[in-house]
């Protein structure tokens, strides 16, 4: 396999079909041969304009645009925990489910979107990466809101190093419009602050104009933009 296409083994398996990654980076000139049977993702730095020429010559389509934040954790008060510890608003295991019902058709601006992944394929990959990120095998945990004993928001954190990346965060519909989107961010910050995290990251799509807005109001800046693009093969 030319080492320009890295295979995506655990999308691969999770989806029943062959999913790689081209690193344009090793030579845009030596590419000739595409895997056969397979779907071929890239994402480019939107200042790249000759990686971005090269994939729509070869028939790649564009997918989205991402725009990724970035702010700087202080030594300040972000979300009041009315007396309880942080340990009570990290999902476990018990939670699984119901979060698993609210990310179902919760995320339909995503990439893994029709014509190149029906419905229920997308709906299955997020209720998995919620459940692992319960379980902390991918992200490092989940944060829930509760209201009268139901999850009116949660938010997914990996931890690296100093930084913290925001994988999903998500307000099921009948809570949406009430600031718990912006709660839920205050409670990363909280939550990040009580283990020494300097920065946290976020990224979401660019068609996702209430979401950025969200995100410069309560201090983030952009960092970068990328695109994505598929290549049916």
């Amino acid at each position: 396999m030319n080492s320009s296409f890295e295979l995506k083994q655990w999308e691969s398996d999770f989806f029943n079909r062959k999913i790689f990654s081209f690193n344009y980076k090793s030579g845009l000139s030596m590419i000739k041969n595409f895997p056969v049977n397979s779907l071929i993702d890239i994402k480019l730095d939107a200042r790249d304009y000759d990686a971005i020429d090269f994939v729509n010559r070869n028939s790649f389509e564009f997918i989205e645009g991402e725009i990724c934040f970035k702010r700087e954790v202080r030594d300040e008060s972000y979300f009041s925990l009315n007396g309880q510890g942080l340990e009570n608003y990290i999902a476990t295991f018990e939670a699984i489910e119901e979060l698993k019902l609210t990310v179902t058709g919760l995320y339909e601006n995503s990439r893994f979107r029709e014509p190149w992944f029906n419905v229920s394929e997308r709906d299955s990959f997020y209720r998995k990466w919620i459940e692992n990120a319960v379980l902390s095998k991918f992200d490092d945990c989940c944060l829930i809101l509760k209201d009268r004993g139901r999850i009116s928001g949660f938010v997914t954190i990996r931890l690296k190093s100093d930084v913290a990346t925001i994988g999903l965060i998500g307000v099921p519909k009948p809570y949406q419009g009430q600031g718990v989107a912006k709660n839920l961010l205050e409670l990363t910050f909280e939550y990040c602050k009580s283990r020494n995290i300097k920065t946290v990251s976020v990224a979401t799509q660019l068609s996702n104009v209430s979401a950025s807005k969200l995100y410069i109001k309560s201090g983030f800046t952009i960092s970068d933009v990328f695109y994505w693009f598929y290549k049916k093969v």
